[in-house]
């Protein structure tokens, strides 16, 4: 489906001796994206059109995007000089829309607030609650939050600094959630390094991005320990409880970068601030209403993009996160025994591994809310999918097509 945001600007007209010239749109029936827009320039005008992939995006919200680009583009035409943080983009439709679920939730959203912090109120909440299982291995969220603090204060101890980049493993791990909070703690901007590379691939990650560590426990490193730290030697030195440390103090601000990931081709990064991610996360709260009494189980590969839902959200949310790898799903004994046994309410995979589930009857034994990413979901597995009373969200969108 194609939408223009804007009525096509008036022809310029083509002189022609001896010939009556008239215009038509030529109709587009294939696109190579799932969405996709297009700008072309008159003398007087842009046209604005966006193709898009209507199993994924419904038209009244690419309208709202074309309107809200309306909005950003007369702001920049009115005030050029404007800086583009202060630019307006939100149609008057849209800020009565907020004020409105300001009002019906009767206090102010707090701007000062980081990831890490949304965390560790749960660690004050619920210390002795289960905050990961990865297989056989579990922790609370109280020791989470005292070993993210030990790491933490570790990288302070380096004098990393405050805006530097801390790479993390790719391979899912209690490690892998700890060193990502601890990253978040002393300001720092966390990257994943797909452990699957070789190593002088990752040296050369490490130096295009100005990775200032990397907790990687390899064995063929090399000369270039410096880079490199085994978490394990920090938490087996740390175990006194007089090095348990108390929350960090440090001044933060929600627009510094949390998360940041390297382009196929290694040319680009794109960083992603605690603002954005947290955005996101209590948008899913709201709107899936995820509660600290759900618990949530995660059947995926590691992609970058999804280890920010499969770890950071449900640590946010105080909620159970118990992940268990692909390969589970041909043990469909033990999986449906987790399903039951660990009252399963939210299972978060991808569309292959939900057909696999379907095929294998799992879905039988689980009725909750079910979350489809990482790949295009089509409408008839999204059908399987509810046929057993399940409430189904795609969170597959555009970035994930584009990367």
């Amino acid at each position: 489906i194609g939408l223009t945001s804007v009525k096509r600007y008036e022809q310029e007209e083509l002189q022609c001796d001896g010939l009556t010239v008239d215009y038509f749109a030529n109709k587009k029936c294939y696109e190579s994206f799932e969405i996709y827009f297009n700008a072309v320039e008159s003398k007087n005008s842009l046209e604005f059109t966006c193709h898009f992939n209507t199993a994924i995006f419904n038209k009244e919200t690419v309208q709202c995007w074309l309107n809200e680009l309306e909005v950003l583009l007369r702001g920049i035409a009115s005030n050029p000089e404007t800086p583009v943080s202060d630019l307006p983009f939100l149609t008057e439709e849209d800020k009565k829309l907020i004020n409105i679920k300001l009002e019906n939730k009767g206090k102010e959203i707090e701007t000062s607030l980081c990831i890490h912090h949304l965390f560790e109120n749960n660690t004050v909440d619920t210390p002795d609650k289960k905050a990961i299982t990865i297989g056989e291995e579990s922790i609370t969220y109280d020791k989470l939050n005292k070993n993210a603090n030990r790491i933490a204060n570790y990288l302070l101890k380096l004098k990393t600094r405050a805006d530097s980049k801390v790479g993390i493993s790719s391979k899912l791990s209690i490690e892998m959630a700890l060193t990502m909070i601890a990253a978040l703690k002393c300001r720092s901007t966390f990257v994943i390094i797909d452990e699957n590379r070789t190593i002088e691939q990752i040296y050369k990650m490490i130096d295009t991005m100005d990775i200032e560590v990397a907790f990687l426990n390899r064995s063929d490193i090399g000369d270039k320990k410096r880079h490199f730290v085994n978490l394990n030697n920090i938490l087996k030195d740390s175990k006194k409880e007089s090095e348990i440390y108390d929350n960090l103090t440090l001044a933060q601000s929600p627009q510094t970068p949390a998360f940041c990931f390297q382009s196929e081709n290694g040319k680009n990064e794109l960083f992603i601030s605690h603002k954005n991610i947290l955005n996101l996360f209590l948008s899913m709260k709201e709107t899936l209403v995820i509660n600290p009494d759900d618990t949530i189980l995660s059947v995926s590969p590691c992609l970058p993009y999804m280890l920010i839902i499969n770890i950071l959200f449900p640590l946010c949310t105080g909620t159970h996160h118990i992940h268990v790898n692909k390969e589970s799903i041909g043990d469909s004994r033990s999986l449906r025994k987790t399903i039951s046994v660990d009252n399963i309410s939210v299972i978060q995979t991808t569309p292959s591994i939900w057909k696999q589930m379907i095929e294998l009857g799992l879905n039988n034994y689980f009725k909750g809310k079910a979350l489809s990413g990482g790949e295009r979901l089509t409408p008839i597995l999204a059908e399987k999918i509810q046929e057993t009373g399940n409430k189904l969200w795609n969170l597959f969108g555009s970035n994930e097509t584009s990367g």
